[in-house]
């Protein structure tokens, strides 16, 4: 017999991961240092290149991904 894909175990799965997130989302929020737009958009500005380096790869992942 084929089971639909969020059963009973994959609907509470799905559920402790989405407030999880959430979770992870208010402590975030209650760590942060500034509550300005600026804070918001470049973190502090405490990253450095490492992070930018990540984050343009997986831009250009995604891109690669959507295209081709």
């Amino acid at each position: 017999m084929n089971k639909g894909l969020l059963d009973t175990q994959g609907t509470i799965f799905l559920l402790l991961y989405l407030v999880s997130l959430i979770g992870v989302g208010i402590i975030a929020l209650l760590r942060s240092k500034e509550k300005s737009m600026q804070d918001f958009y470049l973190g502090g500005a405490g990253f450095g290149v490492s992070i930018l380096f990540l984050t343009m790869y997986a831009t250009q992942y995604s891109g690669n991904s959507l295209i081709g």
